[in-house]
């Protein structure tokens, strides 16, 4: 058997000679080419071919990506010519994942990017982006970021990677030169305006829930103003019911490209929303859910057709891992701690715990029991928020030895917890490291983050998982610890790749501190060791059917 890649009609293309299967029948955008008896596939469904054709004989010729193994300076001179426009050269040298990811945007107009976290999306959207203005004059290319918070980093990242401009949307210079972002009135002036703006415009999904704004950006793309949008993190905008997925499903441009470390978090309907996006998927939400879930009224009891749903993603996303990607990225170490509760702190738990208890009833019948798990999980984080005299903490004792630990080897280190209250309590507790905050409602949130990866005296960054979860580069840092655990195993390793990523250059320590016998371990054994919450949990929520075992498991 043969595989060849070539460019044909400008296109990079694959042929396969000699396959006796039916190739069509497994790929999307795929057809046999009688004139030579061979089938024809798009370059981006190279990654997926190759592992079908694992266990079978075969010469693969690539005249596509020739000389990309040569690295250095050979690398970025094969990167330039007519095909990347004339004018073109990468102001940061790729990785040769980076590079493949290049010619798949080429050959997939809309596709998703779904390479583990770590591996460098954001600079493939760039080039992408960059590139596809010098070959087909492009004017503008919209990024949404799924996470407000992300938008500064864009910035940033635009212009460490490109020369183009980059402007987001409601932002103005103050009489002090500090940036600040505005409120829907300045983006829907700066959406009005939009061709006189820079090539990048960058702005949050909650922007285009603003009727005004959604229709400036429309009609921009409509216009062939806007040629290109990148949606980051969009697992952020999963129901297509919301305000947020009616409004990113209204905007359409010739090249779209959709992000996320996670293609898949919790459920096949996850999908749905970017799918839909994309335009791989023709059907309605209700017709999408009838087709891939078992139904109980209005209740999702199970799953089907997932052959057929993955089939729609061949040719359409590319996903790489950075075990394949970067073998010589050092490892996680991941350590887990069990803590003994102790004295008051201890009576705090089981006081909350033996209230649940006796309110049993209304727990199970709560649209979202694990909601009224929420204050027993914080007594074991920092009773101080469910106590007015109790504020003794052996998760933030330990913590500080951690930290200690780790500043005395001249390292630094990031802390994590799901709530604004604990963080502000690790901050307190940690103020002879001169330690930097990451939540909502820190007004200088995004200084902060910076003064951490620049200021040597700063050994520490606390923040919240749910801010600071996504979208950083936080490699500075050698140890993260987690004084509570996510609902969701694919939430806390994009946490963790933070800091293992590309320009990691030491082993990540990945540190759990649990209370023992509490509900800290029930959530580890049920998320992470037995994945009992894959079954149990959606979005957070546990499904009915499972609610009233999850409760008393947890509470055990």
């Amino acid at each position: 058997m043969q595989i060849l890649a070539r460019y044909e009609n400008d296109a990079p293309t694959i042929r396969v000679y000699g396959y006796l299967g039916s190739l069509d029948a497994q790929f999307l955008n795929c057809h046999f080419d009688k004139s030579d008896n061979s089938w024809v596939l798009p370059y981006g469904a190279l990654h997926e071919l190759m592992q079908c054709l694992s266990a079978l004989p075969y010469v693969y010729v690539d005249e596509v990506s020739k000389g990309l193994t040569d690295g250095g300076d050979a690398l970025l001179q094969s990167l330039k010519g007519q095909r990347l426009g004339a004018d073109y050269i990468h102001k940061t040298p790729p990785f040769r994942h980076q590079v493949e990811g290049y010619y798949y945007g080429l050959a997939c107009p809309r596709f998703l990017l779904g390479d583990e976290q770590g591996l460098g999306k954001t600079k493939q959207a760039i080039d992408l982006a960059v590139n596809r203005k010098a070959l087909y004059g492009i004017r503008h290319c919209l990024i949404i970021a799924g996470v407000s918070s992300l938008r500064f980093n864009w910035a940033s990242e635009i212009e460490k990677h490109s020369d183009e401009g980059c402007h987001i949307l409601g932002q103005r210079t103050l009489r002090n030169g500090r940036v600040a972002l505005k409120m829907n009135k300045e983006k829907l002036e700066d959406a009005k305006r939009i061709g006189e703006l820079p090539f990048f415009v960058v702005t949050n999904i909650e922007s285009i829930r603003d009727p005004g704004v959604r229709q400036e950006l429309a009609n921009a793309c409509a216009s062939g103003e806007i040629g290109m949008i990148v949606f980051d993190e969009f697992h952020r905008c999963k129901n297509p019911e919301t305000k947020q997925g009616k409004a990113i499903l209204a905007l359409t441009a010739p090249y779209e490209m959709a992000m996320t470390g996670t293609p898949v978090l919790n459920t096949p309907l996850d999908l749905y929303t970017v799918l839909a996006w994309l335009g791989i998927e023709k059907h309605n939400y209700y017709q999408f859910r009838k087709f891939y879930c078992y139904m109980n009224g209005r209740e999702v009891t199970g799953y089907k057709n997932q052959d057929i749903l993955r089939q729609s993603l061949q040719g359409h996303m590319l996903r790489r891992k950075k075990s394949e990607e970067l073998p010589d990225l050092p490892p996680k170490i991941y350590t887990d701690e069990l803590l003994e509760l102790e004295g008051n702190q201890r009576a705090v738990y089981e006081a909350i715990r033996e209230e649940i208890k006796s309110n049993l009833v209304d727990v199970y019948a709560s649209p979202n029991p694990l909601a009224k798990m929420v204050r027993l999980r914080q007594a074991t984080g920092f009773p101080g928020i469910v106590s007015e005299s109790v504020t003794e903490s052996v998760k933030l004792r330990r913590m500080v030895e951690i930290v200690e630990d780790v500043a005395s080897n001249g390292k630094k280190c990031v802390v994590f917890t799901n709530w604004v209250e604990v963080a502000n309590e690790a901050a307190r507790l940690l103020s002879d490291f001169c330690p930097a905050l990451y939540h909502g409602a820190n007004p200088d949130a995004e200084a902060d983050k910076e003064r951490f990866m620049t200021d040597p005296k700063c050994k520490v960054l606390i923040g919240t998982i749910p801010k600071m979860g996504v979208g950083f580069t936080l490699t500075v840092a050698t140890t993260c610890v987690f004084l509570d655990e996510p609902w969701n195993k694919g939430t806390k390793e994009q946490c963790e790749d933070r800091l293992h990523r590309i320009g990691t250059t030491e082993p990540i320590s990945v540190i759990t501190l649990m209370c023992k016998d509490t509900i800290d371990q029930r959530i580890n054994d049920m998320v992470y060791a037995k994945g009992k919450m894959a079954e149990w949990l959606v979005d957070g929520k546990v499904r009915k059917a499972f609610a009233k075992s999850a409760v008393d498991y947890l509470i055990s």
